[in-house]
């Protein structure tokens, strides 16, 4: 029944959102949101921070962009409250469905993400591809914007994107970090931002490390490079660089062309043990060497043993965190055993969160250098 249930929940929230694409919308009766933040207030309730788009004045554009979002703010004991008073603050009436993010405040995600993430699911005009963040401030300080500057929405995709793509950060969109917290044993990882001003007194956004959640409530923080431990089980990666050192050429930086990970689950003496295998496709794009021939091919075995290395230390780290300090299954293992340990996951379904400390895992990484361009040369000595 249980998974009946959950089957049920995800296909209303891909009907609701499929139906979004129905609905006539009049630009001049409705006020465009272009992102959220989300924070709980001092009585208990939810401020709610938008940004709404407002076009230069004479301009027929609708195209969003840096310096054409106002803020507008709302109070309330419930989420639709405050959107409420939004809604009669500005004389308008509110449209969710150009809504590129939802920025959740610290506090508000320590206390739980699940029913602020409902509310804007059940939406039918909301995006569900719409990005999720944490905002180590409040959401309502790192979207408070000078009037000359502006925060932008596009900007922000470009960022997630990008630093997706390398290593840098999790992306996580609203419908998979619903199907996240709909699913018996894991949870999500969502990317965090804050506001900086900088030594001209211009404010900028900041992305980088990773907000652990247990269930639905954020727990710890993962840095630059415990993220990336994590971004490295999560599918097809490039522009990763790595940084390694040869004792005869120097330092070496690799470039990550491909990765492939695949995590797997056998029973050792009725015991599971999870086995991540990731494999890397790499170049050399810049070393240190000025010797001359450039590197020599029988020197690239210990650059590619380097890499893998460096790979397995940064996941290892990531893994004793966020399963025996947070109790954490950022990694999804609980799937896994569910498909291929039926018995053992029915057996300890109840005590999952206190079995991740005791799970046996190991990593495994191999790295090939494909293509080694101009620095290397055949070793004529």
């Amino acid at each position: 029944m249980k998974k009946i249930g959950r089957i049920l929940v995800l296909t209303g929230m891909l009907l609701f959102s499929f139906t979004g694409c129905g609905h006539r919308v009049e630009l001049n009766d409705r006020a465009l949101v272009q992102g959220i933040g989300v924070d709980m207030n001092s009585n208990g309730g939810y401020t709610l921070t938008t940004l709404i788009f407002e076009p230069a004045p004479g301009s027929e554009s609708y195209q969003a962009g840096q310096g054409n979002s106002k803020v507008a703010k709302g109070e309330g004991t419930t989420l639709t409250e405050a959107m409420d008073k939004i809604s009669s603050q500005i004389g308008k009436r509110i449209f969710l469905g150009s809504s590129q993010f939802i920025m959740i405040g610290q506090q508000a995600a320590k206390k739980g993400i699940l029913p602020i993430l409902e509310y804007f699911n059940n939406d039918p005009e909301f995006r569900f591809t719409s990005a999720v963040l944490v905002s180590l401030q409040s959401a309502e300080t790192t979207l408070q914007v000078k009037e000359e500057r502006s925060v932008s929405p596009e900007q922000i995709e470009r960022m997630l994107d990008t630093g997706k793509k390398r290593g840098e950060y999790v992306k996580g969109e609203l419908l998979d970090i619903m199907q996240t917290l709909v699913t018996k044993g894991i949870s999500p990882a969502v990317v965090l931002v804050e506001r900086q001003e900088g030594e001209d007194g211009t404010d900028e956004l900041v992305l980088g490390g990773t907000a652990v959640f247990k269930g639905d409530q954020m727990v710890d923080i993962l840095d630059t490079a415990e993220t990336r431990g994590l971004i490295w089980t999560q599918g097809d990666l490039r522009d990763i660089s790595i940084q390694v050192e040869h004792p005869d050429v120097g330092k070496a930086a690799l470039q990550l062309l491909k990765s492939k990970p695949k995590i797997s689950v056998a029973s050792i003496n009725g015991i599971p043990q999870f086995l991540i295998h990731i494999e890397l496709h790499c170049i050399i794009a810049e070393t240190s060497s000025h010797t001359q021939g450039g590197i020599g091919l029988n020197q690239i075995p210990l650059l590619e043993q380097q890499a893998a290395r460096l790979v397995v230390q940064e996941v290892e780290a990531t893994l004793e965190k966020t399963l025996k300090k947070d109790k954490s299954d950022l990694y999804h293992f609980a799937p896994y055993l569910r498909k291929y340990q039926n018995r053992y996951w029915k057996e300890h379904i109840d005590a999952w969160e206190e079995e991740l400390g005791n799970l046996n895992y190991r990593v495994e990484v191999t790295c090939a250098i494909d293509r080694v361009g101009k620095e290397i040369r055949e070793n004529m000595g």
